[in-house]
């Protein structure tokens, strides 16, 4: 499970990332069992569910569910699992929902399509298509409109009744893929070869132009991960071997003041020496440390004001589908068979299993609940973190 960049909170998880296709590390004893499972999603007989999403407030959940060829959109509440909300008309597909960041609506989206529901009625609040021939790769709400990107042609301002208010031309030739929205109100867009990043500290959406707002095309390398404050992000150039690109070698660089970067500027850090290609990356919470995955199932914590290596915990065997750090310097990995597991950091030993499904996991933004699950089955689990 690869998760969209979505806006990143400052919370007391310590990061969280996802990771496709590595392998588990050696079991060891359990010690102790810092997750209690408190109930399930609410799911009728031969219902199955689509990605998980916790609303901001951490008190809810949303996703889609389907029972032989009906879809269905659900909101359920995080503590007791019963549903609250029953999303009228959703899109026939089992696609992930996001929620607006006060939490009283979610939405979804195709390549072409976008939809909203009020989270407290389950009434439509949106329906429209996205105009052009270029496929919709990400979808973010941003003061009271929706900000799209594209395949190809820039990105996007949408209203709730479907009218684009302003967009940005950018370089049509690029694809411009996730989003992410930072506490200070930066916005990075993902793109092939560079990072875009625009401030919208200010910006209206209705009376003012996108093109016109502060940014820049840079770094020059597409992004890897984005600290809370988004005054710090992390960059990976792609690689290759025969030295024809800026990392010869796999190469992450953080960034400080993106604000003011400029084409000569040079990175705060560079970080080398990993086993294999790097698939996803996270800063902690309070931006010291950064975790790295590599395809060869490496996890890696590593000092961002340095590059030192805090600890490392080396994967083998059955492939890894998902995996979330949480509170306490752990992280859970789940697997194809359908397990998952806890880990310590620093040791790297099993702290608690969790049954099958569990190939996808889905941690609060508080990280006290967790549900794990996987996607077109049943059932979804809800967990209480009962330790710090």
């Amino acid at each position: 499970m690869i998760v969209k960049a979505r806006r990143v909170e400052t919370v007391s998880v310590a990061f969280g990332l996802c990771i496709l296709a590595l392998g588990a590390p050696a079991w060891a004893d359990k010690t102790l069992e810092p997750w209690a499972q408190t109930g399930f999603l609410e799911l009728v007989e031969d219902e199955v569910v689509g990605s998980v999403t916790f609303a901001p407030d951490s008190g809810a959940v949303a996703a889609s569910v389907r029972r032989g060829g009906l879809y269905f959109g659900r909101v359920w509440s995080s503590e007791t699992g019963l549903q609250l909300g029953f999303l009228a008309a959703p899109f026939r597909a089992l696609l992930e929902h996001e929620f607006t960041p006060a939490g009283d609506r979610v939405y979804a989206h195709t390549e072409t399509e976008f939809r909203a529901w009020a989270v407290d009625t389950g009434a439509q609040t949106s329906n429209f298509m996205f105009d052009g021939d270029h496929a919709v790769n990400d979808v973010m709400f941003y003061a009271d409109h929706f900000l799209a990107t594209k395949q190809f042609g820039g990105a996007e301002f949408w209203s709730d009744t479907g009218v684009k208010v302003t967009f940005a031309g950018l370089d049509a030739m690029r694809p411009y893929q996730e989003i992410t929205v930072t506490d200070s109100d930066l916005v990075y867009l993902k793109s092939a070869g560079f990072t875009l990043h625009l401030d919208l500290a200010g910006f209206d959406p209705a009376t003012m132009d996108l093109i016109d707002v502060d940014g820049s095309f840079g770094p020059y390398a597409p992004l890897l991960a984005v600290a809370a404050d988004g005054g710090m992000i992390a960059t990976y150039p792609e690689v290759d071997g025969d030295g024809l690109s800026s990392a010869p070698e796999p190469t992450v660089r953080i960034w400080q003041d993106v604000p003011t970067w400029a084409p000569d500027g040079t990175p705060m850090t560079e970080i080398t020496g990993f086993e294999g290609d790097i698939v996803a990356a996270e800063f902690s919470d309070d931006d010291t440390q950064l975790l790295t995955l590599s395809d060869t199932g490496n996890v890696v914590l590593w000092r961002v004001s340095d590059g030192a290596q805090l600890a490392s915990v080396s994967t083998s065997g059955d492939p890894i589908t998902g995996a979330k750090l949480a509170k306490g310097g752990t992280f859970v990995l789940s697997y194809t068979s359908g397990a998952a597991a806890l880990f310590d950091l620093s040791t790297g030993g099993i702290v608690q299993s969790f049954p099958a499904p569990a190939s996808d996991i889905a941690i609060s933004p508080d990280g006290t609940k967790m549900v794990t699950y996987s996607v077109g089955a049943a059932p979804a689990r809800i967990w209480q973190r009962t330790t710090p």
